[in-house]
């Protein structure tokens, strides 16, 4: 037969099955013989011609009118048959057809150990209303006998594992309370009156989400008994909440024992609304009185809970108490049933005039972990690389390849720090979908630092090892493997969590620990945030160990930043590469661990990379501070050219002649160096004049440029004045008279002839030149 109306099973709505659609209507007779337990009956159904209603459908096999003295058990006569969506389904739809008949402990326990192997998968609502059914026949069983102690303990943990957190089914699923107190009260049955609470029968705490406290209580036993909980936490009871009666009626006394059940939940699975993270510290006191439900207190009785914080800090004035209210499954936050009595930094306590399921909320900072030196030490590593990155954009004149990457990487540690401190800030806030998303592109900004050391690492190779000095070539080739392959990484990690192990996104990016979008899974963790990193950072050892143990003629270069040795500018570059690794060792430790001295190594750390940042490449590589040393106008085959400035070695300025190179210093460090023997053995006379170099007019004086350079006995700035002048004649092919003489030194005279060296050979380390 069909049913007569659709039936709530859990959250589901069973619909009828339609007779002539979905299944043929049919009647018939059963004959037992004596001792025949069963008899097969064919039922036919007709999928190809279903009726609309959705599935789970049911309808009905009915017994009636038995004959010979047969009797018909009132419970059982009738037989549910659903339809179901798929297997699984059926699994536990299977399981609810097994209840449908007396029960004993040993089906009981096959049932439920059958449903723990089950429970750990996410499951749909279908099969969740299912199991909510199996529980329901298994506590109805309890409240008529006691149920062993091992099917209690199976009970408990099938309620356990569906107060995971991590699950996605069961969040909002609100009715698994009622059938957890339901089951809270089913402890009791045939418990004395007045006994205390036995561990493992009607107390039950090994669940690190779900603690249950029942007792089978006279009334001045419940009144004013203070329930204890993790943490701290604590809920009593009024003192007056219920009736004593006279002590000389023992009857009277008897009949007045109540049932009273306490849990404690410390996850908000089953009462999680659309606000995220209501609940303070996750914990939730449920307590009531059998057969009295949720109901206001008289008399002004009000039941007093604290539920402290461990990690965090409460903000004070910005408490609300809160009662559950299953009709609408929401909280309530207005003040008539609760009130807050006081909030510390701690804890906050709470009054209700109403027996219910409560909850505090508070605004927390998390000033403990992430206190203020933390947001100081974000903005001075911020405002130092973004101060560097607007250096090198708006006042750099002369931008050398290298320094283009340093700049790339220096975008991907500011981007890194930026969304590392929203994360922090806002994660209580932002919903799961846009924790998601920060958490991912935290997470790829994170590893472009990285990258980007490496793609470095691989330009010094080539620039210092392979003598390459164009570079610039594969910029497209370096742009796209430092921006790319963090990005190929990230997709990768996304690409085979969700499609072999079907994680949503909230699974894969989501709140660590409630305080920071990341990767909340350690293993994903450690194969892309740590793997990853670890790699690039072996592959710019292995490339730097090879470098210093080269021959040093690269340190004489300029391969950095124009006119600064490599000497110098390689190891400043290399002491960023430690600081940034260093300050996201303890970031990642602590984001882990949550241990306060790795949050203290990681401000420590943060705050001396933003420091080096704005003193090294905001202040002494500020192209703009660099000083001009002299300018000069040339006159080539009598016809003068345009004046151009032309700076010292390290002025970052170039000359007429074009720019000056590696080999341009190198070659004025080689004459430097020379030793006098080698000055002697390389005079050669003969040099002939082509060309005149005169100084500006603003100077005041002519300047001469033979082919030699001063002797030892003048002062090292004329020495550095005339090897500037030398490099200007050989940059732009002229030669100078060994006949013209010296003017302008430093005493105002001149210099005789007899006092300049003649014109010699210089060892040039790039033959290009």
């Amino acid at each position: 037969q069909e049913l007569r109306k659709a039936e709530l099973v859990g959250q589901t709505l069973v619909m009828p099955a339609t007779a002539g659609m979905d299944f043929v209507k049919s009647e018939g007779i059963l004959t037992f013989q004596p001792g025949q337990s069963s008899v097969a009956l064919d039922i036919v159904l007709t999928p190809e011609q279903a009726s609309s209603n959705p599935l789970p459908k049911r309808f009905q096999v009915v017994l009636y009118n038995p004959t010979a003295g047969t009797q018909l058990n009132k419970d059982y006569g009738i037989a549910n048959i659903t339809i179901v969506t798929d297997a699984n389904s059926q699994f536990f739809w299977g399981l609810v057809d097994q209840l449908y008949q007396p029960l004993d402990d040993d089906l009981i326990n096959q049932i439920l150990q059958k449903l723990q192997n089950k429970i750990n998968i996410e499951a749909t609502g279908e099969q969740l209303s299912a199991v909510i059914e199996v529980f329901e026949k298994v506590i109805k069983e309890g409240e008529k006998r006691p149920v062993s102690d091992t099917n209690r303990e199976l009970l408990y943990n099938n309620l356990c594992a569906l107060l995971d957190p991590t699950r996605k089914d069961t969040k909002g699923f609100s009715q698994l309370a009622e059938v957890t107190e339901t089951f809270a009260f089913s402890l009791l049955t045939d418990v004395e009156c007045g006994s205390p609470g036995q561990r493992g029968k009607t107390v039950l705490d090994t669940c690190q989400y779900l603690t249950i406290k029942s007792y089978h209580w006279y009334p001045q036993q419940i009144n004013g008994h203070r329930f204890v909980g993790k943490n701290g936490d604590s809920l009593k009871v009024p003192e007056w909440l219920l009736e004593v009666p006279p002590t000389s009626s023992l009857t009277t006394a008897d009949e007045s024992c109540q049932h009273v059940q306490f849990t404690e939940y410390s996850s908000q699975q089953w009462f999680q609304t659309s606000v995220k993270g209501i609940a303070l510290n996750n914990k939730i006191f449920s307590a009531s009185l059998k057969d009295r439900g949720s109901r206001p207190l008289v008399d002004k009785n009000e039941i007093i809970y604290q539920i402290h914080t461990l990690d965090n800090r409460i903000v004070p004035h910005r408490s609300a108490c809160l009662l559950w209210n299953q009709a609408a499954e929401s909280w309530l936050s207005d003040n008539q049933f609760c009130r807050v009595v006081e909030d510390t930094s701690n804890y906050v306590e709470c009054a209700c005039s109403h027996m219910s399921i409560y909850t505090a909320s508070a605004q927390t900072d998390s000033l403990s972990l992430y206190n203020e030196a933390f947001f100081a030490a974000a903005f001075i590593c911020i405002s130092g690389f973004a101060l560097a990155i607007l250096c090198h954009l708006l006042c750099s004149r002369f931008s050398m390849f290298a320094a283009k990457l340093l700049m790339h990487m220096m975008v991907a540690c500011l981007g890194t720090q930026i969304s590392f401190l929203i994360s922090i800030y806002l994660s209580r806030e932002l919903s799961d979908e846009s924790c998601s998303a920060l958490g991912l592109v935290m997470h790829y900004l994170y590893l472009c630092q990285f990258s980007w050391m490496l793609i470095q690492s691989i330009n010094f190779w080539q620039v210092l090892v392979m003598n390459d000095e164009h570079t610039d070539r594969r910029y497209l080739l370096f742009f796209i493997l430092s921006w790319g392959l963090p990005a190929f990484v990230v997709a990768l990690l996304v690409i085979i969590l969700r499609g072999a192990y079907h994680w949503t996104m909230q699974e894969i990016y989501g709140t660590v620990h409630g305080d920071v979008c990341f990767i909340p899974n350690i293993y994903a963790a450690l194969a892309t945030a740590a793997l990853m990193p670890l790699l690039c950072l072996v592959g710019v050892f292995v490339i730097f160990i090879y470098v210093y143990q080269m021959i040093q003629q690269w340190k004489s270069y300029d391969d950095v930043f124009r006119g600064k040795a490599n000497s110098t500018e390689v190891p400043l570059v290399l002491y960023l590469f430690a600081l940034i690794s260093l300050t996201w060792l303890w970031g990642g430790l602590h984001m882990a661990y949550r241990h306060f001295w790795m949050l203290i190594l990681f401000v420590i750390f943060n705050i001396l990379q933003g420091l080096y940042v704005f003193v090294v490449y905001f202040i002494l590589h500020n192209q703009l501070c660099w000083p001009v040393k002299a300018s000069y106008s040339v006159e080539i085959n009598g016809h003068p050219s345009p004046g151009s400035a032309y700076l010292t070695p390290g002025s970052g300025a170039p000359s007429v002649g074009g720019e000056i190179s590696k080999s341009t210093q190198n070659l004025i460090t080689a004459m430097e160096e020379i030793p006098a023997d080698w000055e002697q053995a390389s005079l050669r006379p003969g040099s002939q004049a082509s060309s005149i170099f005169k100084q500006s007019p603003q100077l005041g004086s002519i300047c001469g440029i033979t082919g030699g350079y001063t002797n030892s006995n003048l002062v090292a700035d004329e020495e550095s004045q005339e090897f500037d002048d030398l490099i200007f004649a050989l940059k732009t092919g002229l030669n100078a008279s060994d006949n013209e003489s010296y003017h302008g030194s430093q005493d105002g005279g001149s210099i005789a002839n007899s006092q300049i060296v003649e014109l010699r050979r210089i060892p040039i380390a790039d033959t290009h030149l």
